[in-house]
Formats: structure tokens, C-alpha cells, sequence
């Protein structure tokens, strides 16, 4: 048989398929066939209604369609409360009538106005669950019951937010919300709280709360006892008009509770909480008892901010902690502004230990002394530490390095370059949020990575007095210190010295990765050098990046270089194999020959160091030039190129290529390199893809230097 009769034969048979196919769905009991049913009953039918098409979609069973809505529901969940400012909650609080100017997104809701089948699968029992998900959420106290009654038993995701809450306002918590969550605790899955301490929330906690199958636990509580505030401009048509304003809006005493209160709660089940407690007035209010057994926590944060006594008592924390044995993940950010912890009494009797802690989280730890907490709590060390402290608001520039830092350092630096971490990150930047001429100084260590390139050091600038250091751990064994001082502290080499002789075998450091401006003096980069890069004997990688290019100048370029790569003696990095430096003559100002005062002190520094028996094997170049740059100086370029080459075995030239001055464009450390000497990596517009990269590679002519490549 011919393959064109096997053709004719394979399409009879599909043909022969389909209409089975068909026949099969004309069968089954759809929209189009109840429609011709009750057509059939009318004395009349109608001839256009007996032939309805057969839609594809009517023929989808019931639990692949319930599928399909719990994948929509995720992509496009409805606008929640929480994602209204707080001043527009309170307006929709007050009046409901003008709720959809903030709330109109719905969501995967519209799904119920499709067709009848659709609304009767969403509101079955096979869809409970996504009611449970935003019956507290909808932000329209009329929607609530209807909503919560379509959860049927299904489990719930609990929302207690007070109207305003950030704005001073003592709003009270919607009744029916407490009311359901009250009744329905077995339901409860994930309970958030978001209110300050009114009769609302005590009446939510007359009774320990006993939630078996929570899951998750969020509690924000503000205890400060602040009268509401004046509020003119723009806010006023926000506001209540005064025969509508809520009772606990008013500011009459008995809008604010007094004496003692008990906010208690047991979760068995609970495996991630945040715990959020702030106090920023001192006059007289109701104190807190705090008490929460979490027996299978895993995650915990606590943030408390306290500028009296009132909440600064830290023991439900450490009962707390004793009744979770099993924390992994610890973050703790404790600003007390008049209390100093008694850790002796805090650990008297039987102190927690957390055996299996993985990752602690340290932020703002400038007017509270960790130590006796770290060896207390922590058998070992845990894999990651993160910890942070940062400047006063009121600093004096004159006055010496404030005794906080140096006790920070002292604790903390210990941790830094622990058995197995041999790649250390130094880095100092501007504190944005400071307005008294601050300096971020940020150090992390971690095992060795496979391209010094990848050191990803702390982006996040921080706001008032925190430096708060985010996610940012490259493994899940890494030491992250971040602490801020003013610059003329910086400049004293004290915390150099007092750093140095905290980090321990600074002689097993195989990779370094250096973000320091180059505009310091040349006092202070030999102190840098002295007590901090002259011990790394074993160092072969460094990786020279500037964090603020545009404060770069020549004569800081070369005076970094010149510390960093020719000094003698000693030699410094005698074991050094690659260097890794960033291209920036284009900001350098007042330079008649920007190229040339850039390449010249790296040239001398290679120079010199193969000249004292120490060459560096690999350079490799990264950074940004404009088309326009490369087109004019080309020529000079590939000349010191050339220069270079002589002076070691390979040189990987990953600048990257402005092909237009409003677009960024990203680079990729090409490694798999063996026979090709000089590498030009080029990357397309970041909005077709991050994972498409074009890698150009050309070799060295004779004289030419570098072959002239395809834009």
C-alpha cells in the first residue's frame, strides 16, 4: 500500500471518529438538549431552538469545571479589605452606598453570572471552599452573610480588620465578623487580626480562644490610648459626618477600656504566626496579659514597638517559646525604647532551646544585648543569621563610634566566616533614610559559590531608624550583619580592628566580593587593607564593584587600585587567580583620557604583580558603555586590551552594551570557556525574556586586538 493510500485511510478514520464523536455529545445531557425537552412540551416548538449548537464547554464534566474555577480563583482573587487604604475603609465603613468607588475588581465572583450550570457548580459543595476563602475579606458588611452561608462547613480564612486602622483611629471590629469567627473556631484556618485595643477585640478574647485547626496566625494589636485626630485638607470628605460617626469613633471615655485584659490564644495546629504589638503613647490604658500555646509552630515573627514599659514584658515570649520546640525559622524585632531585657530572669528556671532552628532573623538590635539570648536558645548556631542595627535619629557627628555598634559587632561577628564559609561580601553605601550623613555597612559569608558574580548583597534601602535585612540569603547557610554609622565613624578604623578580631580564619577566605567607594582616603583603605584583607593568604577570587558608579573619579579608581593589587610587602593576595573589575570611565569627570585613567593603574597593578611572581591568571572586565563610547574608542580599547593579555593567561570582557541610551541591558558570565582568550557577551532587551541571552565570541587577531562584531 502507498503511502497516499495510507494518508486516505488514516482521514477516513478520523472522519468516521468524529462523527461518533458528535454523535456521543448529541447524546448527552446538555443545555441545548434540555431546551429542545422543554420545547418538546409546548404544543408549537420552535424549529431554530430544536437546532441549538452543540457547545464544546457544556459537554465538560462537573469536576473538571471545578478545576478550572479553583486555577481562576487564584489568578484573580477579589479586591480584599486589605487592599483598600485605610482611609477609604473607614469612608466604605460609613457609607456603604459608595463602596464601589474602591471596590471594583470582583474577581473569579463574575464566574457566577456566566450562565446558570456555572453559578450552580460555585455555589455547590464542591466549591465551599473559595466562599471560605473571602467571606471576610469583601469589604461589604451586606455581602458578609450571604457570603458565609455559601461556605457551607468548608474551612475559613478569618478576617478581623478595624476600619482605619493606621490612621489613630479607635474603629471598632465589624460585630458580625467576631461573632462568626467566635462560633465557627473549628472552621478557622488562618486567623488575621488588625485592630487596636477596644471592647471589640476584648469581647473577641473574654475567653482563651481555642482554635484546633488554625493554621496560620497574624495579630496586630495597638495599644496606644490616642484620642482621634484633627484631620483637615483632603481628609475631611473621608470622614463621617458627625451624626454618623460609630460610637467608638467618639472621643468619650468609654470608647477606651481600662484595667486589665487577657488576649489568649491556643492553636495545636498553628505552624506560622506573626505577632505585631505596638505602643506609642504613655498615658494610662487597659495592660495586656499575653498568653499563646503554639505547640507546633515553625515559623515565627514578633515585632514589638514600645515607648513606655507598658508592653516591653518579654515573658509570654519566653513561654512561648518553650511550648514551640520545634521554631525553625526565629525573627525578632524588639524597639523598647525605655526597657532593657533581664535575660537572668527571663531564662530563670528552664530556658528555651530551639534545636531545631535554622534561620534567625535579628532586626534593630542596637538598644538590646543578644548574646545572653543567642547562647541560650540556640544549641548551635543556626544555618542562617541575619541581624541588624542601626544609627540613632539624634547621632552626634563629633562624638566617638557609639558603644551600641561595637557591641553589635561583637556579638555578631563571630558568626561571620563560620567552618565552611569561605566567601565573605564586604559593602558600605549611603543611608538614604538618614538625614545626618549615615553609611550602611553590610557583610555577609557563605560557602563558596560557583561564580563570584553571584554575591547578591542587600538592595533594600530602609526607612526611619531600621535597617532591616530582607530576604536576601544565597543559600540556606549564610551570615548577614547590617549596621549603620555616621561617616566620620566610618573613617575611624576602631570597628575595623574591633571587626577583625571577631571573624575568624580570615585565612581560609576563597572568594571576595568588595562594594566600597572608591572616593575614601587612602588612611582608610590601608586600615581596610591592614586588618581585613592582608590575612586572606588563600584568596582566589575578588571581585571589585563599585556600588554608587556615578561618585566613582579616576584618582579613587587608581588609588584602590593601587592598595588592593601593588602595596608591598607582603604582597597582598599572593593565592589570587581571578579578578573580577567593573568598567566606569565614562563617569569620570575632568579627564581628558577617561579610557586611558582607567586602564592604566589595572595595567600597572598586573604589571606589578607579575613582576613580584604573583600573576592573576584571569580578568575579567563587566560593566556598561554606550554604543557610542565603544564606537569612538574601539580602537584605544582593543590596544590595552592587548596589553592586558600579556600580563595573564585570559581575559573575559563581559561589558555590556547600551545599543540605546533608554534601555537596560543585563550580562551573563560566560565561564565554559577554554580556547578563546577574549569574550564579548551581549544581551538582548530585558522585556523579551530573562532566560534569552546572545553570546557573541570572537577571538584575538594578531594586532587588531579584537575583531570588529555584528550590533
Amino acid at each position: 500500500m502507498s503511502e497516499l493510500d495510507q494518508g486516505l485511510g488514516l482521514q477516513n478514520e478520523l472522519e468516521l471518529f468524529r462523527e461518533k464523536w458528535k454523535e456521543e455529545l448529541r447524546e448527552r445531557p446538555t443545555k441545548g438538549l434540555a431546551l429542545r425537552s422543554a420545547r418538546a412540551k409546548s404544543p408549537e416548538p420552535d424549529p431554530e431552538q430544536m437546532a441549538l449548537p452543540v457547545v464544546a464547554i457544556w459537554t465538560l464534566p462537573d469536576d473538571l469545571l471545578c478545576e478550572i474555577f479553583y486555577s481562576v480563583a487564584e489568578a484573580e482573587p477579589p479586591t480584599s479589605i486589605e487592599d483598600i487604604p485605610p482611609h477609604s475603609q473607614l469612608y466604605s465603613m460609613t457609607r456603604p452606598l459608595h463602596l464601589r468607588n474602591h471596590f471594583t475588581d470582583m474577581g473569579w465572583l463574575r464566574l457566577t453570572q456566566v450562565c446558570q450550570r456555572w453559578r450552580d457548580i460555585l455555589l455547590g459543595a464542591g466549591m465551599a471552599q473559595l466562599w471560605g476563602r473571602v467571606a471576610f475579606t469583601i469589604p461589604s458588611m451586606a455581602a458578609f452573610p450571604t457570603l458565609l452561608s455559601r461556605s457551607k462547613d468548608a474551612p475559613l480564612h478569618a478576617l478581623l480588620s478595624a476600619p482605619g486602622m493606621g490612621l489613630g483611629l479607635r474603629a471598632p471590629l465589624s460585630l458580625p465578623h467576631v461573632e462568626a469567627v467566635t462560633t465557627n473556631l473549628h472552621r478557622i484556618r488562618s486567623l488575621k487580626v488588625r485592630s487596636a485595643l477596644t471592647r471589640d477585640l476584648l469581647h473577641l478574647f473574654a475567653h482563651p480562644l481555642l482554635v484546633p485547626f488554625l493554621h496560620e496566625l497574624d495579630l496586630h494589636v495597638d495599644f496606644s490610648n490616642e484620642r482621634r485626630p484633627n484631620i483637615h485638607g483632603p481628609w475631611v470628605i473621608m470622614l463621617p459626618a458627625p451624626q454618623e460617626t460609630p460610637e467608638a469613633l467618639n472621643d468619650g471615655d468609654d470608647a477606651i477600656p481600662t484595667g486589665d485584659s487577657r488576649i489568649a490564644i491556643d492553636g495545636p495546629s498553628v505552624t506560622v504566626a506573626s505577632l505585631h504589638f505596638e505602643r506609642t503613647s504613655t498615658s494610662a490604658f487597659m495592660r495586656p496579659g499575653l498568653h499563646f500555646s503554639l505547640p507546633s509552630l515553625r515559623r515565627l515573627e514578633v515585632r514589638i514597638y514600645d515607648i513606655s514599659t507598658q508592653i516591653s514584658d518579654l515573658d509570654w515570649l519566653m513561654s512561648l517559646l518553650r511550648t514551640a520546640p520545634l521554631i525553625e525559622v526565629l525573627s525578632l524585632e524588639l524597639r523598647l525604647r525605655q526597657y532593657t531585657p533581664n535575660w537572668t530572669a527571663l531564662f530563670a528556671g528552664s530556658p528555651p532551646q530551639l534545636q531545631y532552628l535554622k534561620e534567625l532573623r535579628l532586626k534593630d538590635c542596637r538598644s538590646i544585648d543578644f548574646a545572653p539570648f543567642l547562647g541560650q536558645v540556640c544549641i548551635r548556631p543556626p544555618a542562617s543569621i541575619s541581624a541588624s542595627c542601626s544609627a540613632p535619629r539624634d547621632f552626634d557627628p563629633a562624638v566617638g563610634i557609639q558603644q551600641e555598634t561595637l557591641g553589635f559587632i561583637n556579638t555578631f561577628g563571630n558568626y561571620l566566616c563560620r567552618p565552611g564559609h569561605k566567601a565573605l561580601h564586604i559593602s558600605l553605601s549611603d543611608s538614604h533614610a538618614s538625614t545626618g550623613g549615615a553609611c550602611i555597612v553590610e557583610l555577609q559569608s557563605m560557602l563558596v559559590l560557583d561564580d563570584c558574580q553571584r554575591f547578591m548583597y542587600f538592595q533594600g534601602r530602609h526607612t526611619g531608624q531600621t535597617a532591616l535585612p530582607q530576604s536576601v540569603n544565597l543559600s540556606a547557610d549564610t551570615t548577614q550583619l547590617v549596621f549603620e554609622m555616621p561617616f566620620s565613624h566610618v573613617r575611624n578604623p576602631g570597628w575595623l580592628e574591633m571587626l577583625s578580631s571577631r571573624i575568624g580564619r580570615k585565612d581560609l577566605i576563597e572568594q571576595l566580593d568588595m562594594r566600597i567607594p572608591h572616593e575614601y582616603s587612602h588612611e582608610w583603605v590601608e586600615a581596610f587593607r591592614r586588618h581585613l584583607l592582608l590575612p586572606m593568604t588563600a584568596l582566589r577570587e575578588l571581585s571589585i564593584v563599585q556600588d554608587t558608579r556615578h561618585t566613582t573619579t579616576a584618582e579613587g579608581w587608581a588609588r584602590t587600585i593601587n592598595v588592593l593589587l601593588r602595596n608591598s610587602p607582603p604582597l597582598i593576595f599572593p593565592a589570587l587567580h581571578t579578578l573580577l573589575v567593573p568598567f566606569c570611565p565614562e563617569v569620570f569627570q575632568h579627564e581628558r583620557n577617561p579610557l586611558e585613567a582607567w586602564w592604566n593603574p589595572l595595567i600597572e597593578s598586573l604589571t606589578h604583580r607579575q613582576a613580584h611572581g604573583c600573576p592573576i591568571h584571569t580578568l575579567r572586565i563587566t560593566g556598561i558603555w554606550t554604543q557610542d563610547w565603544k564606537d569612538m574608542f574601539s580602537g584605544r580599547d582593543a590596544r590595552m586590551m592587548v596589553r592586558a593579555m600579556s600580563l595573564v593567561e585570559v581575559v573575559l570582557d563581559e561589558r555590556d552594551v547600551h545599543l540605546r541610551p533608554c534601555l537596560r541591558y543585563y550580562a551573563i558570565p560566560y565561564n565554559s570557556l577554554t580556547r578563546i582568550r577574549v569574550v564579548h557577551i551581549y544581551a538582548l532587551h530585558p522585556i523579551t525574556s530573562a532566560l534569552r541571552y546572545t553570546f557573541i565570541c570572537s577571538a584575538m587577531k594578531r594586532f587588531a586586538g579584537v575583531r570588529q562584531l555584528p550590533d
